[in-house]
C-alpha cells in the first residue's frame, strides 16, 4: 500500500483473523505516532505480547542513524530484531513485519533479521511494503513466490483465507 493507506490497520486486522483461526502468529507492528494531525515518529510492538518501544521519532536526536525525517532510536530497533530473530528459531507460523521499506533495502533495520528468517524454510513471513518498494524488496531477497496483497484491493478476509490455505 502507499504511505498512510492502512498498511499497519489492515496488518491488525489480519492478526485477530489468524487468532481467531488458531493460527500462531508473531513479529513486530510499526504504530503511527500522531502530534496535530501529523506524524511524528513510529512505535515498535511485539505482536505477541504487546510491548511497545519508540523507534522513530522526528526533531529527536537520540542516536547517529537516521531514515528521512525520522531519527531512529536504538531501543526500538533492538527490540525489533531481538523479536525477529528469536522467531527465526521458533515454530511460529508466520512471522509479520510491518514495515519493511528503505533501512532494509540499504542492509539496515530488520535486513539482518529478514535474512535470518529466510533461511529457515518454517517460516512464512509476511511483510508490509509500499508499493513503491515492492520489486526491489521482492529482488534483494530473491522472493520469486511471494504472494502480494493490494490493501486496496483485497480486504482482510479474502487475505486471510489465502494465507490459511498456504499454511495449512
Amino acid at each position: 500500500g502507499r504511505a498512510g493507506e492502512g498498511k499497519t490497520t489492515f496488518t491488525k486486522g489480519l492478526i485477530e483473523i489468524l487468532r481467531k483461526n488458531d493460527t500462531d502468529a508473531g513479529g513486530i507492528i510499526s504504530e503511527r505516532v500522531m502530534s496535530d494531525h501529523q506524524t511524528t515518529g513510529y512505535d515498535v510492538t511485539d505482536i505477541q505480547t504487546g510491548e511497545k518501544v519508540v523507534f522513530l521519532r522526528q526533531n529527536e536526536l537520540v542516536g547517529s542513524e537516521k531514515i528521512g525525517r525520522f531519527s531512529i532510536h536504538p531501543e526500538g530497533l533492538a527490540m525489533g530484531n531481538r523479536i525477529l530473530s528469536s522467531l527465526a528459531l521458533s515454530d511460529t507460523k508466520i512471522v509479520i513485519i510491518d514495515e519493511v521499506g528503505l533501512l532494509e533495502l540499504n542492509n539496515k533495520g530488520w535486513s539482518g533479521s529478514i535474512d535470518k528468517l529466510l533461511e529457515r524454510s518454517g517460516n512464512h513471513i509476511l511483510m508490509t511494503i509500499r508499493n513503491s518498494f515492492i520489486d526491489a524488496v521482492k529482488q534483494k531477497w530473491d522472493l520469486k513466490e511471494a504472494v502480494v496483497f493490494d490493501i486496496s484491493k483485497t480486504g482482510n478476509t479474502e487475505a486471510s483465507k489465502s494465507i490459511l490455505s498456504a499454511i495449512s
